[in-house]
């Protein structure tokens, strides 16, 4: 008695024909991917930190230092401080006010207008100067081109620091390394910063701030018409290969069988 194979040999040459269009279909989509945003980050990554050592060569280091030192004095002199976590509060405004003379100064608006040129001229989210406070770990806006609601005031600071910013401070030279975060609040932005010296001595960073949400969905849509296209090729492939099949291997292997058995 013959017994009958599950599955016969056509099923399984078409299902192993499946698996490998599969197979070799999402390792390219893969690749793609991978290819894709490796290319995006480099290069906004860069970019980031080009356009922030372009800050940093722009603007007059003395004016820097006196803005800092002002923005400091008023900061290490206060006890009640607000972090930008209350951004837009009643205490937060009253304690950005404490600053407002900085903020009105000649050189203030110097460097503010001169970081707007950089921002402008590169067509980047932000160009900004600021100093890390080692005593409190916070990182302290001194000088903002930010227009509108989005723009910090001297002296509005974030209560954190993290290990890249430690970094720059224990060796300033190589500045803030560039890093790409994704947030609810901005989505994707790409941050570098470029340190400032006055005779050797460290007195502040420049930030560059470049928005990636335009580039970061034309990436999405150029992935999803490459994985229609690769799913498109698949079904071709699938259906050519499965003809094929049937009549350069199963028909051929049928009729061999048959003479066999007669």
């Amino acid at each position: 008695m013959t017994i009958k194979p599950k599955f016969s040999l056509k099923k399984k040459l078409a299902l192993l024909i499946i698996s490998i269009i599969i197979l070799l279909s999402f390792l390219a989509g893969l690749f793609v991917y991978k290819g894709i945003n490796d290319i995006t980050r480099t290069l906004y990554l860069s970019r980031s930190k080009e356009v922030s050592t372009t800050a940093a060569a722009v603007v007059n280091p003395a004016m820097v230092q006196n803005i800092k030192n002002r923005v400091m004095e008023i900061f290490n002199a206060s006890e009640d401080r607000v972090s930008s976590e209350d951004w837009g509060s009643p205490e937060y405004d009253a304690y950005l006010e404490r600053y407002s003379d900085v903020e009105e100064s000649e050189e203030f608006k110097t460097i503010q207008q001169q970081l707007r040129l950089v921002q402008d001229s590169n067509n980047i989210k932000c160009a900004y100067l600021f100093w890390f406070d080692l005593k409190t770990g916070s990182t302290i806006y001194l000088v903002d081109g930010t227009y509108g609601e989005e723009y910090s005031g001297p002296g509005s600071f974030d209560a954190v620091m993290y290990e890249v910013d430690y970094e720059a401070m224990r060796n300033p030279k190589n500045g803030v390394k560039p890093d790409v975060t994704n947030t609810e609040e901005y989505g994707w932005v790409v941050a570098a910063g470029s340190p400032i010296f006055i005779d050797g001595e460290l007195v502040a960073f420049a930030g560059a701030e470049i928005s990636m949400n335009e580039v970061m969905a034309q990436r999405n849509q150029f992935l999803l018409i490459t994985c229609l296209s690769l799913f498109s090729l698949a079904v071709v492939f699938i259906i050519e290969s499965i003809i094929l099949n049937d009549s350069k291997i199963v028909l051929p292997i049928n009729k061999l069988r048959a003479v066999i058995m007669t």
